[in-house]
């Protein structure tokens, strides 16, 4: 499946004014943004774990890339998986399902895809962030397992 599907149904959605019409359309907007990431890092050589830690995970590479650009992805990935958070589980927050609100993160995560596959696109540019990701593995890896023993509780 491409993920792009995804953000076509969260479009869709984000035209419907009700709760669950537009709680959805974050909710699969922030899949669509997710999974093309995860897409990149993949075509990059790069694994990402199919648990939750996933999500981290394609922050921590995005932000290790030491790219302007997707260094601010991953920030704004952050802030979407929070609001895709509220708009799945936190049903007593009526904040997050505004058709003002489903169609403002629809649109930022359309800019954030088109953002990621400029970089990926770019020869050069894809080349270092590869090089900086794979230099900064053993950061990466430690940050990923501080996340995991606090999910964990441990």
């Amino acid at each position: 499946m491409d993920p792009k599907d995804f953000y076509t149904l969260a479009e869709k959605l984000s035209q419907t004014d009700d709760p669950a019409h537009c709680r959805s359309a974050i909710s699969r907007a922030y899949y669509a943004v997710y999974n093309h990431a995860v897409n990149i890092l993949r075509d990059w050589g790069f694994e990402v774990e199919n648990r939750p830690s996933g999500h981290k995970e394609v922050q921590y590479r995005l932000f290790y890339s030491n790219d302007t650009d997707f260094q601010h992805i991953s920030t704004q990935l952050g802030d979407l998986l929070g609001d895709r958070v509220k708009a799945d589980y936190r049903l007593d927050q009526p904040g997050i399902e505004s058709q003002r609100t489903a169609k403002s993160k629809v649109s930022l995560v359309k800019r954030i895809m088109e953002d990621l596959s400029a970089g990926a696109k770019d020869a050069h540019r894809s080349g270092r962030m590869y090089e900086n990701i794979k230099n900064n593995e053993p950061r990466i890896q430690a940050q990923l397992k501080s996340h995991k023993q606090t999910i964990a509780g441990d």
